[in-house]
């Protein structure tokens, strides 16, 4: 603050520090750093963040599939549901597993997709139909994931929803 105003701000993110430039000592995203600033650090790409979040991480809610889900959900993913509540990647697995959860539906409209060198942030409106514990529900919520390519891997590393304004 300069003379009652605001003379700086950040309305982006940074590139990843590297462990060399890290203060801390742990990454930003995920479990590991990326490589040296003389080394390339891989650059995510729009359509890799829409195959990674149609393709893949749909497609293994559709089938159940957790085995998938594991490995698309990062170390340190976390979910944030529409009520607030926030589940780690062992908490979701393990909820998928006791509830006997089924997508029957999953559409995405509204979609936008930003890169930030190697993190992809998905926004969308999506409209869901699900089964748990063997009862019919539908859903439409606003959503953002968020995706992490770490070498030739992408992750899942928070996804978060709200309900659409009606």
């Amino acid at each position: 603050m300069a003379d009652g105003k605001l003379v700086e701000h950040w309305d982006g993110i940074p590139d990843e520090a590297t462990l060399e430039q890290s203060k801390i000592g742990r990454p930003m995203f995920g479990n590991s750093f990326p490589k040296s600033q003389g080394e390339l650090v891989m650059m995510m790409t729009p359509d890799e963040v829409s195959r990674a979040h149609r393709e893949d991480f749909y497609e293994a809610l559709r089938k159940n599939d957790l085995e998938k889900l594991s490995q698309i959900y990062s170390d340190d993913y976390m979910l944030v549901r529409p009520d607030g509540s926030a589940f780690s990647k062992a908490q979701i697995l393990d909820d998928l597993k006791t509830h006997a959860m089924s997508f029957n539906s999953i559409e995405l409209a509204n979609e936008k997709i930003r890169i930030y060198g190697s993190v992809g942030v998905l926004t969308g409106d999506s409209k869901i139909s699900t089964v748990r514990d063997g009862r019919e529900s539908k859903a439409e919520f606003r959503l953002v994931a968020i995706y992490h390519k770490q070498g030739d891997r992408i992750e899942l590393v928070h996804f978060q929803s709200s309900p659409l304004p009606t």
